[in-house]
This record gives structure tokens, sequence and C-alpha cells, in this order.
């Protein structure tokens, strides 16, 4: 029985859901201003053995944001990796997440081990929305980096 309120509950929340607009947003950390013109690739992730696929590489605009509209069907959830010039940003901007949770809750970046940030940010995700918090690469770093690349 449990199995017909679970297949309910998925066919509701794919129909529900249909036609949302939603949005990945990249903001310095520090000072909270939007990263322009920044790439980020998003990927759907459907049920093993499925047949679709989804997949778009976009530019954040000049609110450092990207916006896309849910497919249909709904994959389970997304890979979503925003690309930075690491020599200039510190992030881990690469998140799995499930459909549902971006849609309730939104979705935010765990902040680097180094940043100086306020550990409660103003800017904080909206119902769905990603967001991506870089900071600064450290000065060290930029320093050292160039010696470890081959």
């Amino acid at each position: 029985m449990w199995w017909v309120v679970l297949a309910f509950l998925s066919l509701w929340f794919t129909n529900a859901c249909f036609g949302q607009t939603l949005r990945v947003r990249v903001v310095n950390a520090r000072n909270e201003r939007p990263l322009q013109n920044q790439r980020v690739s998003i990927s759907g992730r459907y049920a093993k053995g499925s047949t679709e696929s989804f997949y778009l590489y976009l530019r954040t605009d000049s609110n450092g944001e990207v916006e896309f509209e849910l497919p249909k069907p709904a994959p389970a959830g997304f890979d979503i990796f925003a690309d930075l010039d690491y020599a200039r940003w510190y992030c881990t901007c690469d998140a799995v997440v499930t459909t549902e949770e971006i849609i309730q809750k939104g979705f935010v970046s765990k902040p680097t081990n180094h940043e100086r940030t306020p550990a409660q940010p103003s800017v904080q995700p909206k119902p769905g929305e990603i967001l991506f918090r870089p900071s600064p690469t450290p000065w060290w770093v930029r320093i050292f980096h160039p010696l470890g690349e081959d």
C-alpha cells in the first residue's frame, strides 16, 4: 500500500513543479556582490535506466544569475556546477541536490574552510534557487598556485 502513496506523491510532485523557473545565483561571499559572466552547467539526474536527459550550459547575467525552466518530466535532482576561475575564486561550487529540496527550500553551497565571512550571511537562497558563495582566493594561494601546475 505504501508504494501507491509514493507513486501518487511522485506523480503529483512531477506535475506540480512542471514549468517552474529555477534560478542559480553566484555572489561574492565577502561583499555579496553578484559575479557576472560566470559559466554554470546544469544536468538533470533521472532514474537509472531512464532515456531522459537534460543539460544546460549558461553564463550568469549582470545580477550573477541564470534561470531555467524545470523540464517535463522533472528529474529527481540536479548536478549544478559553477565553473569559476580558481586562481581568483575559492568555492565548492558543485551541488548535487534533489529537485524537491530546490523547490521547497533552495540550496546554498557550504563555505570553504578559510572563509572569513559572517556565519549567517544576509544573502540566503529562496525556494527554487541554488546559491553559490565563492570567496576571493587568498593572496598566498594566488602566489603559490602557479608552482603546483604542470
